[in-house]
């Protein structure tokens, strides 16, 4: 018996262990959703699909409304979907001030229905226009909150 050895190979065990690393693991009881910087959300019952930026910095969600008019306790206005005219009229929930870069200005606040990454809710959006921004709605954290 002459310098024969059995060598071990540890190019199994590493293989192994990088199939392992690929499953996913779950926390009983504990379901979290994971969204990037922009997310693509569905307003209901409209079905307008957009993107939005998920801005966990910003408190409150902001919502594109072009030609938007608040009457009494009515805001009506048009969703930012450029192949519809059709104005949407939703009631005035309250008004929140918001820091701009500008400085402060007062946003009516109302109730929509939103579908992001599978799930669907209500939230609160203050309305603006967005129309000199890149995405038509801001997702703050309280839309996000337990979600």
């Amino acid at each position: 018996m002459t310098g024969t050895r059995n060598r071990w190979s540890p190019i199994p065990l590493v293989a192994l262990l990088c199939l392992l690393a690929q499953i996913p693991v779950s926390c009983p009881g504990q379901e979290v959703t994971v969204l990037g910087a922009v997310e693509k959300v569905v307003i209901l019952p409209w079905g307008l699909a957009l993107e939005a930026r998920v801005d966990t910095g910003a408190a409150k969600s902001s919502l594109a409304a072009f030609d938007l008019r608040v009457k009494g306790k009515m805001a009506e206005f048009r969703l930012p979907d450029p192949g519809s005219k059709e104005k949407v009229r939703l009631p005035v929930l309250g008004w929140v001030e918001v820091r701009t870069n500008l400085g402060k200005e007062k946003r009516p606040v109302v109730r929509i229905e939103i579908c992001v990454a599978g799930k669907r809710f209500q939230t609160l959006v203050n309305l603006d226009d967005r129309s000199g921004l890149r995405y038509p709605m801001l997702l703050g954290r309280e839309s996000l909150r337990g979600r």
